[in-house]
């Protein structure tokens, strides 16, 4: 049972809200800067093959681009999932945790850990379509899903409470 001024929820976060963290930087456009490179490259190794076939001339090109391609089309796709699959693999990230904000900052309790931040502790918070983001340095972030909130209304309890008390970079999703 909350209060006006506390609101809590449970959270278990899963790949998709952890992927969250990669949408919301402006690194997800080197996701299709990388395709458009892949696609470059494997277009030349197929022009290159279809023109001159495969022979001793045409390997090491064939090659390089091919490797190119690979290389990039895993960046773009391959390395933003499998950062969330190794992510899963400790005992934090696979354990439920309880969340209150309160007019002081966040509580994040759990059967493992434990964590109080006050408001000023936030470097950053961003809002996304799914989630709410708080950044407590570039390479520290607690994610917040929405779907975690109970009911809507309990979301913009939430972004009220980081309107009203966080006075630091924010971007929040007008209601």
């Amino acid at each position: 049972m909350s209060t006006d001024t506390e609101l809590k929820f449970t959270v278990r976060l899963n790949k998709r809200d952890y992927m969250e963290l990669w949408r919301a930087t402006p690194l997800r456009f080197l996701t299709w800067v990388l395709f458009l490179i892949g696609a470059y490259y494997l277009y030349w190794a197929v022009r290159v093959f279809l023109d001159c076939g495969f022979n001793e001339d045409t390997f090491w090109t064939l090659i390089s681009y091919a490797f190119v391609a690979a290389f990039a089309l895993f960046g773009a796709f391959i390395f933003p999932r499998l950062r969330a699959r190794v992510a899963f693999r400790g005992p934090v990230f696979l354990e439920p945790r309880e969340y209150s904000a309160t007019e002081s900052g966040l509580h994040c309790e759990s059967r493992l850990f434990d964590g109080r931040y006050r408001w000023p502790a936030f470097t950053s918070i961003k809002e996304t379509r799914r989630a709410f983001l708080f950044s407590v340095s570039p390479a520290a972030v607690l994610v917040v899903p929405k779907h975690c909130l109970p009911t809507k209304e309990d979301v913009d309890r939430l972004r009220t409470l980081i309107n009203k008390h966080f006075q630091g970079k924010k971007r929040l999703q007008n209601a």
